[in-house]
């Protein structure tokens, strides 16, 4: 039992210590892309902007951001552990509030607007989609629903967000989303405000980053998302698209119609994996279908570009699973789950404001590499100086050391020396 209790401590006390480099680590981020990229004229142009004396637009965004990294609960508790600029806490968690509820700042468009910044100027191949679910237990939340948990196998009561991600490089970043809204029936009415379809709410997500710059030649996506009239869509877009199909879907292969799962037997008798089949998908038009094993299970992938090999589409569809580590990790990480408000406006803004953060810190690391190293020499001297004035932040016996935040980052030997000699 000792034993054990030393080991939860030791887990605890370590968790804490991640916990409190990856906020100095989004602090760091931030502070540094907001002076290098300019942040407050993307704050400006998608419409999130402050219509009363106080913090500027800036600073509270990044109050918020910082909520979940410093382990706040709520705004009360950010506002006492970051108020460094306003004497009283309580005016803070009022000035935050007020930024969130107010109908008039778009806040989503920021994270769409800041992908078109720093990501539309180099191609990349694929996009993810995907959607998550969100589970409140407030029945007075704005278009909070029932919905279905597909992974689990259970109805939950909150929302359902669709969202769409970017493989870049190395790194895989959200560039947009949209929460789905719940049907609800209106009062003193037999009538019913019908609920959003996910494929209409994705097939908004693509056009919208397609229209800003963003350049990919493959979408992809889970079999959820397998219906005709939305890759039909797709191809009009000018995009290849990969899926998964369920076994029931029918194919026409050498004249005869034939299910998923039938050609999962043919190739488990030619005892090649992965193998390619050239079939017709009804009222659609011909597809390539690639049947890959893994152990006993099996996925049929089916893309409608057939000069990929096989190998090719069972790799691009492998990408799918990053989206599955993003939603975990800004769930535990960012707070994307943690909020109570019952104003849509707000939770529009905690949705935008919690991917902002996890695409900058990711978008950082990238950005680390790809710079000068005395560049990004002066910049940490400036940004450095800046957060050690800005952290007093009262989180305890707090001691960061400077070499410990740079292991945090995955970069080269020499980049750490460049920047342990600021």
């Amino acid at each position: 039992m000792a034993l054990m209790i030393i080991s939860r401590k030791d887990k605890k006390s370590k968790q804490k210590k991640q916990d409190k480099f990856s906020c100095f680590k989004a602090l760091m981020a931030l502070r540094l892309l907001w002076i290098t990229k300019g942040f407050n004229r993307i704050l400006a142009e998608a419409g999130v902007t402050k219509r009363e004396q106080g913090l500027s637009p800036k600073e509270l965004a990044l109050a918020t951001m910082v909520q979940p990294l410093v382990g706040s609960k709520s705004e009360k508790e950010t506002a006492k552990r970051t108020a460094h600029k306003i004497r009283s806490a309580d005016a803070l968690q009022k000035q935050i509030n007020r930024f969130h509820n107010d109908a008039q700042n778009s806040f989503e468009n920021l994270l769409p607007m800041t992908a078109q910044y720093l990501v539309s100027t180099k191609p990349s191949n694929i996009m993810v989609l995907d959607d998550t679910p969100i589970e409140k237990s407030g029945k007075k939340m704005k278009w909070a629903g029932k919905y279905y948990n597909s992974a689990e196998g259970y109805f939950y009561l909150g929302y359902e967000l669709v969202v769409l991600a970017l493989v870049w490089g190395r790194s895989f970043l959200p560039i947009n989303f949209i929460p789905r809204r719940s049907k609800i029936k209106q009062r003193k009415s037999k009538k019913t405000r019908k609920s959003q379809s996910k494929l209409s709410l994705a097939l908004k997500l693509i056009s919208d980053a397609l229209a800003r710059g963003i350049k990919v030649g493959y979408i992809v996506f889970d079999s959820w998302y397998f219906a005709l009239w939305f890759v039909k869509r797709l191809e009009k877009l000018g995009l290849h698209w990969v899926t998964v199909a369920k076994r029931n879907r029918v194919f026409i292969y050498q004249g005869r119609k034939v299910k998923a799962e039938c050609f999962a037997r043919m190739t488990r008798c030619a005892g090649c994996y992965p193998m390619k089949f050239i079939a017709e998908l009804p009222k659609y038009g011909l597809v390539a279908v690639v049947v890959n094993y893994r152990g006993k299970k099996y996925e049929v992938l089916v893309t409608n570009d057939l000069t990929l090999s096989a190998k090719a589409v069972v790799r691009t569809y492998k990408k799918r699973w990053k989206i599955e580590v993003l939603f975990r990790e800004a769930k535990q990480h960012y707070g994307l789950e943690k909020f109570h408000n019952q104003n849509w406006y707000a939770i529009i803004a905690h949705f935008a404001l919690s991917l902002l953060a996890l695409f900058l810190v990711r978008f950082f690391s990238i950005f680390l590499k790809d710079q000068n190293l005395e560049i990004i020499k002066q910049m940490f001297k400036k940004s450095f100086v800046k957060i050690k004035k800005e952290l007093t932040i009262p989180l305890g016996k707090w001691q960061i050391i400077f070499s410990e935040f740079i292991n945090c980052f995955n970069i080269s030997k020499e980049l750490q020396i460049c920047l342990l000699s600021v």
